[in-house]
């Protein structure tokens, strides 16, 4: 028995290096780091992560931040510096010509920027700045949240440790990306490391759209942040994946007729979506709407969302290029109808399966700081 639990033992240190070996030759970790308050971290190219709970966990949550990374900023463009989109504006300001003109009365100093742009900075522990546009219209951003920073991903052990590393936010929940402070930070379930490696996922699509455009509408921020999911069974990260949890409750909703009309879920806000019991009935929508809109072929939504993106990313109202772009009614219908489709092509086959029940994300109330008020 001795003798079998050593070969045990080895087999496990054999496996944990090959996956470190396999990490590394992969080019998802640039290099181990060394931290008096982390008893495991490594530095990837786009992030740096830290937990104390198993080097297993910080190697399989480097590699899928790498893929959600990648894939987020390849389906949203985000190296597109269009000028004619307000976050290049963001981007070349540490390159742009800036002219002081004072320092405005709560403390903010104001410059001047070429084409009739204004800057307010106020400076702090972590640099807050304002742009106003020629038209009048305003957009606000935190320096440890802009495009090209590393972002240090805490996975915590309990809500003590998430409250230590990440700042400024309020809440019960599990984590989430703190625009604010920069940093990822998310509570693990200590059960099932697939859906803590999709919580990851999911917090760095938030990140990653944030890179794109200013204040999202929050069903497409939920909604694309779950487009793309670690599937909490298999492991497999994959965009446009089913997830189960979601369609189920969609599918009740469009045969009971409980569906919150798209209409509404468009208009709600970030108070609105979260704090209700109607929750994860919010979550699960955007799901299907961001997914739909990906999507279907119908001759009046095929292909319009990424114009709808190029839109937000002009900085123009959420609501009113949503408009512009899609009849609603239309929009409405269809959605239902590609719910009730999805679901007879999807679900139809498990109905002998045990049902499955919301995963973590469903629980998960975000930490995420709120949008500074323009």
């Amino acid at each position: 028995m001795r003798k079998a639990a050593r070969l045990t033992l080895v087999l496990v240190a054999v496996l944990v290096s090959c996956l470190a070996a396999s990490c590394i030759r992969s080019g998802s970790i640039v290099r181990e780091l060394e931290t008096p308050d982390w008893q495991y971290a490594v530095e990837t190219d786009h992030y740096l992560i830290y937990s104390n709970i198993s080097r297993e966990l910080v190697e399989r949550a480097a590699v899928v931040a790498e893929r959600a990374y990648t894939g987020a900023a390849k389906r949203l463009h985000v190296d597109d510096d269009d000028p004619a989109f307000v976050k290049t504006l963001e981007r070349r300001l540490d390159t742009a010509p800036k002219e002081f003109v004072r320092t405005l009365d709560d403390g903010a100093k104001l410059y001047e920027l070429p084409d009739g742009v204004t800057l307010r900075e106020w400076s702090s522990d972590n640099t807050v700045r304002q742009f106003e546009l020629p038209d009048g219209r305003t957009f606000a951003f935190w320096e440890h949240a802009m495009y090209g920073r590393k972002v240090p991903v805490y996975l915590c052990k309990d809500k003590e440790e998430l409250d230590a590393w990440f700042p400024n936010t309020s809440g019960p929940g599990r984590g989430g990306w703190g625009p604010a402070a920069g940093v990822i930070g998310i509570i693990t379930t200590s059960k099932n490391m697939n859906v803590d490696r999709d919580n990851v996922a999911h917090e760095i699509g938030h990140q990653i759209l944030g890179y794109a455009v200013y204040g999202p509408p929050v069903w497409l921020d939920e909604g694309l942040a779950m487009y793309a999911r670690v599937d909490a069974e298999t492991g497999r990260y994959r965009a446009g994946s089913i997830n189960t949890a979601a369609l189920l409750t969609c599918a009740k909703g469009a045969e009971d007729g409980t569906l919150v009309p798209v209409d509404t879920l468009v208009r709600m806000d970030y108070n609105a979506f979260h704090f209700t019991k109607n929750e994860w009935q919010h979550y699960a929508q955007s799901w299907a709407l961001v997914h739909y809109l990906i999507r279907s072929k119908h001759p009046q939504v095929r292909g319009k969302l990424a114009r709808y993106l190029d839109e937000l990313k002009k900085g123009r109202d959420a609501l009113v290029a949503l408009e512009e772009l899609y009849d609603l009614d239309v929009l409405q219908d269809e959605y239902v109808a590609y719910i009730k489709a999805l679901a007879e092509r999807e679900l139809k086959p498990r109905t002998r399966q045990r049902s499955r029940t919301p995963d973590a994300r469903s629980s998960l109330l975000l930490l995420v700081a709120q949008p500074l008020a323009a």
